[in-house]
């Protein structure tokens, strides 16, 4: 679906509301004109006079820019039979707004319409207000926006009540996109004269998915201007989407929603201000603009979230046929081509005191999203994790069939212990390091776009870093035998006085460029790889006693050194001792290390 489809979409469903308060509108802007010239019951006849059948356009109202474009008008009622006429019956009628944000030309306010020599007095008692009810049959409201698209409400079906004082109320139901929608609405008169262009309305709006209510006042001075409070309750925000042919997922998040809070409607935008928002049970409040004037509906706004789940949201990512979720579906095969980015903009500003995913909980975060044309930018400020914090910007471009990645990000003063903990790892972890990452992937999946990975990540661990393993006896470790599994390999403690790795990732393999370990007089180094997609290692730790801690070690420092491989499952790797002249290459060449010294 184009985006300029939705965007007609969109403005119909927003005007929706407006076409509950247009049937109150029918002849408001001549109420005075109807009280000071009343019509007389008796004026209309039997028929022919009783009946009119409206061929040509009826321009009703100038703001909102309304127009009966054909229907049937009939009185319930006859004079020569002594029947008083309080009632009219429009009949099958089209009425065409628009709704492009322009006023109409020909027409001012208090000034009645130029009418067709045919309309006949039916018509002009219609439009002064001649009656007490005005029932609405099988009617239709075509909407016409800026750039000529067309989207119509059917099965309009709706009574009009004239009460006392000149207020007026509507209730009644209309169909749009195969869904019923129930509506009501109240306009009042201002009471005082000075300020006749602005209405005090209600209305609400009901179907299977959304509960509406609105409080405010409309201004009529020149296009329609609505403010004042609203109430949005939606038990299903993906049926929305699906209902515009959004396309999204049948699965969890984007569910129950409701929106509260002080609302205003001029021209092509809807904005919430001092809003409170819940949806999936996150509840956050701030401020919300929907502009519609764009190529795109264009989301902007600022939410403070007491706390985010970010569970419902990853959950929504497994992919789905025919609206069915796939069985046995890993993170590896989430779908991440995230099709409603292509029909959306938004600038949304986020911060919450706390995000949780199944268990992990991550602390204070602050972010910006921006999405224009498919592409997508979330710049998150701040991210506190435990005693560290982090930064990181993902961009992506979902325009093409497969979708583009990118990813930079750190993570400073990282605790050991807590990491550990998070990831279910051994807790004997301890000191802090920090975690820096620039890489970019091409794909529809997890699993995808990890064999396309490339860029580069580095490892650096202050002085006191305390691992659960004895990597100075690693060899005698493996010596009797080769070792299995991180439990049998993970004995021991080793305090590191340095540790630098940095690797390079080329289409999914990570291959150690960098590295520089220091542990009292031992010396470290690690060449091989780590293949992401596959989760497998294979590299071979090289160790070294005796070296002088000011010295710059270089690759020909370690022949002769301890050698053990740590190849297999990154869940279960095995450990085993070689010899530097049976060592082979890994599978992929891997980076020799021509230098070890620290980078600068």
């Amino acid at each position: 679906m184009r985006p300029g489809k939705l965007f007609a979409r969109l403005a119909t469903l927003a005007v929706a509301t407006l076409v509950c308060l247009v049937l109150a509108f029918l002849a408001t802007p001549y109420l005075r004109r109807s009280s000071d010239e009343p019509f007389s019951g008796a004026s209309v006849m039997a028929s022919p006079r009783d009946l009119h059948v409206v061929t040509q356009p009826v321009r009703l109202s100038s703001v909102p820019d309304l127009t009966l474009a054909r229907g049937m008008l009939y009185a319930d009622g006859n004079a020569a039979l002594g029947t008083q006429i309080s009632r009219f019956v429009l009949d099958n009628p089209l009425f065409t707004l628009n709704v492009s944000g322009g006023a109409a030309t020909e027409t001012i306010a208090n000034e009645a319409p130029q009418l067709p020599d045919a309309a006949g007095t039916l018509v002009e008692q219609l439009i002064g207000l001649g009656y007490d009810n005005l029932v609405i049959r099988r009617g239709s409201v075509q909407f016409v926006s800026r750039d000529g698209a067309s989207e119509t409400l059917s099965e309009l079906e709706a009574e009009l009540v004239n009460k006392r004082k000149g207020a007026i109320s509507a209730k009644g139901s209309f169909q749009y996109r195969g869904h019923r929608l129930k509506f009501e609405t109240t306009l009042t008169p201002p009471a005082d004269r000075k300020t006749s262009q602005r209405w005090p309305f209600k209305v609400s709006l009901r179907s299977a998915f959304l509960d509406a209510n609105f409080d405010g006042i409309a201004d009529m001075a020149r296009d329609v201007q609505l403010s004042g409070l609203a109430d949005v309750a939606v038990p299903s925000l993906r049926r929305v989407a699906r209902w515009f042919s959004i396309p999204v997922s049948n699965a969890a998040g984007m569910n129950a929603a409701t929106l509260k809070g002080q609302f205003s409607w001029a021209g092509n935008a809807l904005a919430f201000e001092q809003a409170k928002l819940s949806m999936d049970g996150n509840e956050g409040a701030g401020s919300v603009t929907l502009n519609m004037g764009g190529e795109r509906p264009l989301i902007d706004g600022t939410l403070g979230f007491t706390a985010f789940d970010l569970a419902p949201y990853v959950d929504s990512l497994r992919p789905q046929t025919f609206g069915f979720e796939r069985p046995s579906t890993g993170w590896g095969s989430l779908d991440l081509t995230v099709p409603f980015l292509r029909y959306i903009d938004a600038d949304l500003r986020i911060s919450t005191p706390k995000v949780t995913f199944k268990g992990f909980e991550l602390g204070r975060t602050a972010a910006t999203v921006s999405v224009r044309a498919g592409n997508l930018l979330l710049d998150v400020a701040e991210v506190e994790l435990g005693s560290g914090g982090a930064s990181l910007q993902l961009t992506t471009d979902t325009k093409e069939a497969i979708p583009r990645y990118a990813l930079k990000g750190k993570i400073d003063n990282l605790d050991g212990a807590q990491a550990a903990a998070a990831f279910q790892f051994s807790q004997a972890w301890t000191g802090k390091g920090a975690l820096h990452i620039d890489v970019a992937g091409v794909g529809q999946s997890p699993a995808e776009v990890l064999r396309s990975l490339n860029g580069k990540a580095s490892v650096i661990a202050s002085q006191g870093l305390r691992a659960p393993l004895d990597a100075k006896g690693l060899r005698t470790l493996a010596k009797a035998s080769s070792v299995s599994g991180w439990s049998a390999i993970s004995k021991g403690q080793t305090q590191f006085d340095q540790l630098e790795v940095r690797f390079a990732i080329v289409n999914g393999v990570a291959v150690a460029e960098t590295v520089n370990a220091r542990a009292g007089a031992n010396a470290f180094t690690i060449s091989g790889q780590v293949n992401l997609p596959d989760a497998t290692l294979d590299v071979v730790v090289a160790s070294r006693a005796m070296t002088p801690a000011d010295k710059v070690l270089r690759s020909s420092d370690y022949i002769g050194a301890d050698l053990v491989r740590l190849s297999g499952p990154l869940g279960q790797p095995t450990l085993q001792p070689i010899d530097l002249e049976s060592l082979q290459p890994a599978p992929t060449p891997a980076i020799v290390v021509e230098d070890l010294a620290p980078s600068k």
